[in-house]
């Protein structure tokens, strides 16, 4: 960097100052950049070395969303997915999860109904549960 470049950078005063340098914070901090404004982005680490770096790490699949009928939703994630296993198959790798599910009435038959499109069954099931599959 010229050291014109770094001197201006320096006097002029932020307009904003985001704390916290994760995928969340320099995202907010590219987007203030990209709309003019001076931004300030600290960590008390480095760069993406924090909260956001320890995460699951679990690529969602939208397994949740086929009790909504979100079948576009669904279909993204698992394409989206597939698309990460094949470029980074060696950072990738299959976990299974177990669904407990409190009554078989509600939730599965409730779930059932709103794939189907039978909305006012689909309440009155949900409605023996009280809080839909799982």
């Amino acid at each position: 960097m010229e050291k014109s470049s770094h001197k201006k950078i320096r006097s002029a005063a932020p307009t904003i100052v985001v704390l916290g340098a994760g995928i969340n914070g320099a995202a907010l901090a590219r987007q203030f950049v990209l709309n003019n404004a001076h931004v300030i982005l600290a960590d008390t680490r480095d760069i993406a070395g924090g909260t956001t770096a320890w995460s699951t790490r679990l690529i969602h699949g939208g397994l949740r969303y086929l009790e909504y009928g979100e079948f576009d939703l669904v279909r993204e994630s698992l394409a989206e997915r597939n698309r990460l296993v094949k470029i980074a198959a060696h950072l990738v790798k299959p976990l299974r999860f177990a669904i407990p599910l409190r009554q078989r009435r509600g939730g599965m038959l409730a779930a059932a109904a709103r794939m189907l499109g039978w909305e006012s069954m689909a309440k009155r099931l949900a409605a023996m549960q009280g809080r839909g599959s799982w």
